[in-house]
């Protein structure tokens, strides 16, 4: 996969910075994008609360933690 701060195309929504992930298509450690979701095997945990549910108690996942949810923050360029 490429670099994880890169978005595939201008219409796919940016992840919160604080999702992480390990397993197929995605490396523990960088940000995760929107399209690493389409991966079955993948897990994926908030730096916040270091677990699968966000602050919000809402599920973490790529096509979850986006702009408008309520503990969304912006990843760095």
């Amino acid at each position: 996969m490429e670099n994880a701060v890169e978005t595939t195309s201008p219409g796919v929504p940016v992840v919160c910075r604080h999702v992480r992930s390990k397993g197929a298509g995605v490396t523990y450690g960088e940000l995760v994008r929107w399209d690493n979701g389409y991966f079955p095997t993948a897990v994926f945990w908030c730096l916040h609360t270091a677990e699968p549910v966000g602050p919000d108690d809402g599920l973490v996942h790529p096509h979850e933690c986006i702009e408008g949810r309520a503990c969304f923050c912006v990843p760095p360029d």
